[in-house]
């Protein structure tokens, strides 16, 4: 009797044993592909929200901002459809395109690169085309240009801060050459008279030290060009 009551109590708790061993075994495949999963597709949002934040810096430095104004009107719907194209290509593999089988010691999931089936293959080909080559290529493209632009924008801005005071030192020693020689003809009209006062109050904004015109800390290139035409017409 003990030994029936031991033998029955034995095959009991073996059996408990053997469902709770089951239920690990199961629980631990399901985990990861749980994590094979949940890798993957943050992988796959990562990559495409890169892309989708490159083309709106690449927007910004456009002269038109269609793209950045598109971007910030439907930049929810930009978001979404990153997610669904993720989903897209990580729940692909639970639908017997390919599977999610435990990496090196077991600890990691991932896709099985190894199964030569037609539909593996062309999923992993598609996965390699637009979740990976794809955007890397436009990621290249759209930093190369953004990076070209700024360094463009950034030498002329340089070159702006240097050649207005190069400019305007020259044009003053022409108007200093012309404003020392003497008067051609002593007779003028009243037309020549009242262009000389003109061009003298367009003169006298700039400021002068001992007869010489010296070049001011606000430049006015617009109005020294109109004053030296008016030189040269008389």
């Amino acid at each position: 009797m003990n030994s029936n009551v031991t033998l029955c109590v034995g095959q009991l708790f073996q059996s408990i044993n053997n469902t709770v061993c089951n239920l690990a075994r199961i629980s631990g495949l399901i985990i990861l592909f749980v994590k094979g999963l949940v890798s993957y597709l943050n992988g796959c949002v990562h990559m495409f929200m890169l892309l989708v934040i490159s083309i709106i810096r690449y927007g910004t430095v456009l002269p038109t901002n269609k793209t950045k104004k598109y971007f910030q009107q439907h930049s929810f719907i930009s978001a979404v459809i990153c997610w669904l194209i993720a989903l897209i290509f990580a729940l692909s593999p639970l639908f017997n395109w390919n599977k999610y089988l435990p990496e090196g010691l077991g600890f990691h999931c991932g896709l099985n690169w190894s199964d030569r089936s037609i539909s593996s293959r062309l999923y992993l080909i598609l996965a390699f085309s637009f979740v990976y080559f794809i955007p890397l290529i436009l990621l290249s493209t759209v930093t190369i240009y953004i990076y070209c632009v700024i360094r463009h924008l950034h030498q002329v801005l340089r070159m702006n801060r240097q050649q207005p005071f190069n400019k305007l030192s020259r044009k003053n020693r022409l108007l200093v050459k012309k404003r020392s020689l003497p008067p051609l003809n002593s007779s003028s009209d009243s037309n020549t008279t009242k262009s000389n006062k003109f061009v003298e109050v367009k003169l006298s904004k700039f400021p002068t030290v001992d007869k010489h015109v010296r070049s001011a800390p606000v430049t006015y290139p617009l109005q020294i060009c109109y004053a030296m035409r008016l030189h040269r017409l008389n």
